[in-house]
């Protein structure tokens, strides 16, 4: 990887979804994604290893979606691997012109509502990720 996704700072936008406002953040991207437990501000970001590029030192996401998360990683016990997170709409047309019928238009990770990931540890089964969800 060419970008020093640890490093860069990132602009992090948090909808409350409790208050309705926007929560804004300035941090680096080992630090802590705010709202959110086991998860570093990198891993949210709109960064692409199929093009080696990325794309926006911004983050959009909700309080609901983070929720969710924390919840999900809570119920599964295991360290989980982001693969993709916030993908910005050049990045999702990207990925469209790649994978042509694979990727969505109006895919949630332009909202900052969809995570890809993987469990990296432990015995868990699809079947047990599933009960989980």
């Amino acid at each position: 990887m060419s970008t020093d996704l640890k490093n860069t700072i990132f602009s992090v936008n948090i909808f409350n979804t409790n208050t309705s406002q926007w929560e804004r953040y300035t941090l680096k991207g080992l630090e802590p994604m705010p709202k959110a437990e086991n998860l570093s501000v990198y891993e949210l970001a709109d960064y692409s290893s199929d093009f080696d590029k990325l794309y926006t030192t911004y983050i959009f996401t909700d309080t609901k979606t983070l929720n969710q998360w924390n919840n999900y990683r809570k119920a599964i016990g295991t360290p989980i691997r982001i693969t993709r997170a916030y993908c910005s709409v050049k990045h999702n047309k990207d990925l469209a012109s790649k994978y042509p019928g694979q990727v969505a238009k109006y895919s949630q990770h332009m909202a900052g509502k969809a995570f890809d990931m993987v469990p990296y540890y432990g015995n868990i089964t699809l079947e047990q990720m599933y009960k989980i969800t």
